[in-house]
């Protein structure tokens, strides 16, 4: 379900940048 709110989109950016910050995290703990 898409919601054209603009609350709801600047949300889901956010969320998406935490997930990718999340996953980069994990891959340098990885490494070690």
């Amino acid at each position: 379900m898409y919601v054209n709110d603009p609350k709801v989109s600047i949300y889901i950016s956010t969320y998406n940048r935490l997930e990718k910050l999340k996953r980069a995290i994990n891959s340098v703990f990885a490494q070690d």
